[in-house]
């Protein structure tokens, strides 16, 4: 829906009152009550802004970083890559990895900013190493692919959380919060 308000804006907008001032989006689920028991699932209102629908889109794309109130399907990133942890802490992804490989060091570091000033060579070959990892990482641990939908659709068959009308691979909040219970459970049995 933003990305539509943006295309919008991007052809004029709304021309009424001259420069645009604010945007908002309320998104309501009546399957959930929500925080506030409203069935508000997203509300974002930006007010008083040069760029309201960029502003708007840039506060839906940094509290969407983690995951929870959203859906998704076939993305990659951080929320892909707690996804498939949690699946693999409760045995649902990938359960012959003995650990879950953390994501590779960042070249931004201050050791390596004065290698980079010291032995350019050397910096630029690490560098080129580290892109190649990052870019290992990312299609191996975070890219919605066919074997998460698969581990997604096996744990909520498992927990009963399969509904008419999913589609598959479906990640809402019903399945994060059960995955964090399970997590939590799993955690916590293993400490005894």
């Amino acid at each position: 829906m933003i990305l539509a308000m943006e295309a919008g804006y991007a052809k004029g907008g709304d021309r009424r009152w001259g420069n645009l001032q604010s945007a908002a989006i309320k998104i309501a689920d009546p399957n959930d009550p929500g925080r506030g028991n409203d069935h508000i699932a997203l509300a974002i209102e930006v007010g008083e802004h040069p760029e309201p629908v960029a502003e708007m889109k840039r506060i839906y794309y940094t509290t969407g970083r983690h995951l929870g109130y959203r859906s998704f399907s076939r993305i990659e990133g951080n929320d892909v890559v707690e996804l498939k942890r949690m699946l693999h802490g409760v045995g649902y992804w990938r359960p012959s990895l003995a650990a879950f490989p953390e994501a590779p060091p960042s070249i931004n570091t201050p050791q390596m900013q004065e290698l980079r000033r010291t032995n350019p060579a050397e910096y630029d070959k690490r560098a080129a190493d580290s892109r190649k990892a990052s870019a290992d990482y990312t299609r191996e641990f975070a890219t919605f692919d066919d074997e998460t939908i698969a581990a997604v659709d096996k744990f909520r068959k498992d927990r009963n959380l399969d509904y008419q009308g999913d589609a598959p691979g479906l990640v809402d909040a019903r399945l994060i919060d059960a995955l964090r219970s399970a997590s939590f459970e799993k955690r916590k049995s293993s400490k005894r």
